[in-house]
């Protein structure tokens, strides 16, 4: 029989097969532009992630080390290039090479927006 005519003019073997989706699926999992797999914890790794992503840590704060439990047992290892938030008190920290440093207000800048416009426009950058 020649379905055709019901499947817009294409013929049957046109359209993609359990097997054909599963194969294409397959052969994407873990490639460019493709589909990111899922950890057994059903978590993405962070191979797939960008940088910045992973830069920001949550955890609990308690006698100068990070945890991720509230419990405090389970220690967080400190890292360069991250920034540690503490869940109870929001207070943000840095980790120096052998102790967190909370970053207090004075480490940031406010800008108003007009300032911004003119940096921006100074690069070379219009309408933002």
């Amino acid at each position: 029989m020649d379905n055709a005519k019901k499947l817009d003019g294409y013929p049957a073997s046109y359209f993609a097969t359990p097997e054909t989706v599963t194969a294409a699926i397959a052969a994407q999992k873990g490639q460019a532009s493709g589909i990111v797999p899922l950890e057994a914890d059903k978590k993405i790794n962070s191979i797939y992630l960008p940088s910045y992503v992973d830069d920001v840590v949550e955890g609990y704060y308690h006698n100068g080390f990070f945890y991720s439990d509230e419990a405090h047992t389970h220690l967080i290892a400190g890292g360069q290039g991250k920034i540690y938030v503490d869940l109870v008190s929001n207070v943000s920290f840095r980790w120096s090479g052998s102790a967190y440093v909370a970053i207090t207000s004075s480490d940031m800048v406010e800008i108003d927006n007009a300032t911004v416009q003119a940096i921006w426009d100074a690069a070379g950058q219009e309408g933002v």
